[in-house]
């Protein structure tokens, strides 16, 4: 079972928890119970809006080595070591190995290229046994 999955069931048990709480408190007439009820509501909305948040996360299949940012499209530096979102940090990266003093972006694109050592793709579908949300966070599937 994927650790989102869980987190998303243990967030609907602890709303459950919360209105099973509230509906109790909100029998009785003191002050206290109804700043219990008022303080309960505040949290049961937040737990609301974290279930939101996860079920409509965005999902990206691999992460931006320059960035840490979750993406679904990108360079792919040889066989997957390296993934970059931007054109500039792939040259960064290229231009990083050294040897490349006076040499154009265009050109050392072109070359890198030719010497199959990145090319540029889109994934459709999370394939791999985990997923990155926007802020390059992991989690399982």
């Amino acid at each position: 079972m994927d650790t989102n999955h869980i987190e998303k069931q243990i967030v609907r048990d602890e709303i459950n928890n919360l209105k099973l709480m509230i509906s109790d408190l909100s029998r009785h007439d003191s002050i206290s119970a109804k700043f219990q009820v008022e303080e309960f509501t505040k949290i049961l909305n937040d737990k609301v809006e974290h279930e939101k948040t996860l079920y409509n996360m965005e999902k990206f299949a691999r992460r931006c080595d320059a960035t840490g940012k979750g993406i679904n499209e990108g360079f792919v530096v040889g066989d997957g070591e390296l993934y970059f979102a931007s054109k500039d940090d792939l040259i960064n990266h290229l231009r990083s190995r050294g040897g490349m003093e006076g040499l154009s972006d265009e050109f050392i694109l072109n070359e890198a290229y030719e010497l199959e050592e990145y090319y540029y793709t889109e994934w459709e579908e999370i394939d791999d046994d985990f997923y990155y949300d926007a802020e390059g966070n992991e989690y399982e599937l």
